[in-house]
């Protein structure tokens, strides 16, 4: 039976492509514990993320976006970026050749990340010339918020045997449905942590010493962008205590906030001891359950967390990400969510806001959030062809 998995991400400052990749390993390694399974990833290397038991990772030399997300690339070395493409191109071959993967499982790419064709295009035509059994799949998360070349793309899935995209097709089906025809599989979402192994919810509030409080819960993702969220959150909580509304915030900011903006939050929360700032949980999901409101951007993982816990939510998308905004547009007309408007939010609607999602209960859906263990059990299906 094949037992090696190899899996390839890059993030550009987000943790959202690690934790998905990391949980789809986790995943794999729990259903079948003598697979061999192997994460390569490109990005600056972040250090909070929990590598499974029995998962191995190697760090490509780093690459960065240049400006925005689609903006090229650089180097944030002293290393020229064309010296980096080689390097990177060389790494991904020579690691193959070593490992020798059954299935080489590329994370967003072909539907995004096509700025690495320099490095996976010669790694495709490695493993079809010398590893020609290996299987090459592509981990899709559910809505591509990007141009897509379809040319381009059309030329690209030829190296593919799947693409498996991480989405209920009951709530969100796919763009590309149908150009990829019999090679798209549905998953179901993939949650960081399923229902029945979230820490319990007294546990979490015994240990924040919760009695007479509500428990709110802030997170922005990876802390690239947001800043102006959390201060806006805290200012919130003053008029929040101006009216006698016991609460308890547990704030994450992101492990990429800069030094500057992270100080000047302390600076704004100054002694309030029902104010806690975390750059990073590792057991965010756990937090958001416990909490009487979560509020978080409109990434996908955060939109999983909100499947997972049915906790009461307010969604910020970022002001120009149409990805986040049509997720939570959809959560919202399932009636699990508030969406606001980053773009004109400030302390006094986000207080509204507030004050409405404290009266609302935790809300169940039947979402399918088992995409993990799907993709787990479609692989070790799949690795029975060999």
């Amino acid at each position: 039976m094949a037992n090696k998995i190899m899996f390839w991400y890059h993030h550009f400052g987000s943790l959202g492509h690690g934790v998905r990749v990391l949980s789809l390993a986790k995943a794999i390694k729990y259903r079948n514990p003598e697979f061999d399974v192997l994460v390569v990833q490109g990005g600056v290397l972040h250090k909070e993320l929990k590598i499974p038991s029995g998962v191995r990772c190697i760090n490509l030399s780093p690459l960065e976006s240049n400006s925005g997300l689609f903006d090229g690339l650089k180097s944030p070395s002293k290393i020229s970026l064309e010296k980096v493409k080689v390097i990177r191109a060389h790494q991904l071959i020579t690691i193959a050749r070593i490992f020798k993967p059954d299935f080489l499982i590329t994370e967003h790419f072909p539907l995004g990340r096509t700025q690495f064709k320099f490095e996976l295009i010669p790694l495709f035509k490695y493993l079809i010339s010398n590893l020609p059994k290996t299987k090459i799949i592509a981990s899709v998360r559910d809505f591509i918020d990007q141009e897509v070349d379809i040319a381009g793309l059309l030329g690209l899935l030829n190296y593919f045997s799947y693409v498996l995209v991480h989405s209920d097709p009951k709530f969100m089906k796919f763009d590309f449905e149908d150009l990829l025809g019999e090679k798209l599989i549905y998953t179901g979402y993939v949650a960081s942590r399923a229902r029945a192994e979230l820490i319990d919810i007294n546990h979490i509030r015994d240990q924040l010493k919760i009695t007479d409080k509500k428990l709110v819960v802030v997170s922005i993702g990876g802390g690239i962008i947001g800043f102006k969220i959390l201060v806006e959150v805290i200012l919130a909580k003053r008029k929040l205590d101006n009216i006698g509304v016991k609460t308890k915030f547990l704030i994450s900011t992101g492990p990429s906030i800069s030094d500057v903006d992270y100080a000047k939050l302390i600076i704004l929360a100054g002694n309030d001891n029902d104010i806690i700032l975390t750059k990073f949980n590792p057991n965010l999901v756990d937090y958001i359950n416990a909490a009487d409101l979560n509020i978080s951007m409109g990434g996908y993982n955060s939109l999983v967390n909100v499947m997972v816990t049915g906790t009461s939510t307010i969604i910020i998308p970022k002001g120009i990400d149409s990805e986040q905004k049509t997720r939570a547009r959809k959560l919202q007309d399932k009636g699990l969510v508030q969406v606001l408007d980053l773009i004109n939010l400030n302390s006094s609607i986000l207080f509204d806001a507030i004050v409405s999602g404290l009266n609302k209960e935790k809300k169940k859906n039947n979402l399918n959030i088992n995409g993990a263990d799907f993709f787990a059990k479609f692989i070790e299906k799949v690795s029975g062809d060999n």
